[in-house]
């Protein structure tokens, strides 16, 4: 199994070294794609540390930040190479068997969903339980070329996709396992404790699809700059 791990990061300067230790430790492990969401902080820190890694790294700098990771998560799927891709969050920790044992259970499922637990050192009820986090599975990357990414409003990206994935479960294999194989850190600024529950759209439940073709979202090009005066577009199918 080769698995593109795909990372968003925007001030993710105290956590990403932990992040990435965690990654390259990995088996299966295809290539990372990062992008760095608009922030000279955390394109500091990587620039600090990226010679800590091998070639797999491939690191992309976005001048504009896009206030959340939706966009670059569509972008990097759109370069990712491996036949499988998981968004990874920059904050978070993968287990040392992660990618082994999605290896070992994925089994011939198209999407596969598992857990994670929470951790962290603020005042929150979430710490210490473990559930099925939304945006972070196992896709096979093909996948893409039917549904095109994480659809907009993005504030309900991962919810919106899997609402679509679930209107054709029966031609998409969905897997589901319980195994705890990453820890999900939850702190002062992070998405789930930043953004309002009642600012989410839910809009997308009403949706209906007559056909699988009626799924596809068109993603936004972003324009890249590898940390040097050069850009990088992610290329069209």
């Amino acid at each position: 199994m080769k698995t593109s791990i795909i990372i968003s990061a925007f001030q993710a300067e105290k956590f990403i070294e932990e992040c990435l230790d965690s990654v390259f430790i990995q088996e299966h492990l295809h290539e990372v794609l990062l992008a760095v969401d608009g922030c000279p902080d955390t394109m500091e820190e990587i620039e600090r540390i990226k010679h800590k890694y091998d070639k797999r790294l491939k690191v992309y700098y976005s001048r504009r930040h896009y206030s959340n990771p939706f966009p670059h998560r569509n972008a990097l799927i759109k370069m990712a190479t491996g036949d499988y891709v998981l968004p990874f969050d920059a904050d978070d920790i993968m287990r040392p068997d992660m990618l082994r044992e999605l290896d070992r259970q994925k089994g011939n499922a198209d999407v596969f969903r598992f857990k994670c637990l929470n951790f962290g050192d603020v005042q929150d009820n979430r710490i210490g339980k473990t559930y099925h986090p939304g945006c972070v599975k196992l896709y096979r990357r093909t996948l893409f070329n039917i549904f095109g990414g994480f659809p907009k409003p993005y504030l309900s990206a991962d919810s919106d996709l899997q609402h679509r994935i679930d209107k054709f479960r029966n031609v998409i294999r969905i897997e589901v396992s319980q195994s705890v194989l990453f820890d999900r850190r939850i702190h002062e600024t992070n998405l789930t404790r930043t953004i309002p529950k009642n600012t989410r759209n839910l809009d997308y439940k009403k949706k209906q699809y007559p056909s699988i073709l009626d799924v596809y979202f068109e993603v936004e090009d972003i324009i890249y700059t590898d940390g040097s005066n050069s850009t990088t577009t992610p290329p069209t199918e």
